[in-house]
């Protein structure tokens, strides 16, 4: 099992995801192009990244698949992210207080490094400054996941 932050959302105020949204128990995350590194059974720490805070944490239960035609001809989908993936929530008690908890990634991260000294994203990977400079989503050390599951679990 691999870990991922997934951002979703945007900066701009009007296109943030809502503060009062809330995490479904299955769901489907976007991309704007075939996820081809994410398994089933990895987990994604989804990121709203208007916000900079963690929104919840969500475990893959489907392989790549395309978005229907209909979807995106209606609007009820962005025709800019095709790709999807079937997703479960892991902590819908978390996601359900994601705005209230106020987990801010970038700061987690720092303060993770300071603490331990240790990286944050896998090697190879894009430090966390890649999802401000357009990567859809990086892997993380697992030992920086098992830090920010501490985190979120803590009321």
């Amino acid at each position: 099992m691999t870990h991922w932050i997934k951002q979703i959302g945007l900066s701009q105020p009007a296109l943030r995801i809502p503060e009062t949204e809330k995490c479904d128990y299955i769901r489907t995350v976007d991309f704007s192009e075939i996820p081809d590194r994410i398994k089933i059974g990895d987990q994604l720490f989804i990121y709203a990244v208007g916000h900079q805070y963690l929104y919840a944490h969500l475990e893959v239960l489907s392989i790549p698949f395309e978005g229907h035609p209909e979807e995106f001809a209606s609007g009820a989908r962005n025709k800019d992210y095709p790709w999807l993936l079937l997703c479960r929530n892991l902590d819908k008690g978390f996601s359900d207080q994601w705005f209230e908890r106020k987990i801010n990634l970038l700061e987690s991260a720092r303060q993770y490094h300071n603490e331990t000294g240790k990286l944050v994203t896998s090697p190879g990977a894009a430090n966390l400054n890649g999802l401000m400079a357009g990567n859809s989503y990086i892997g993380l050390q697992p030992e920086f996941a098992q830090y920010l599951l501490q985190k979120m679990s803590k009321l």
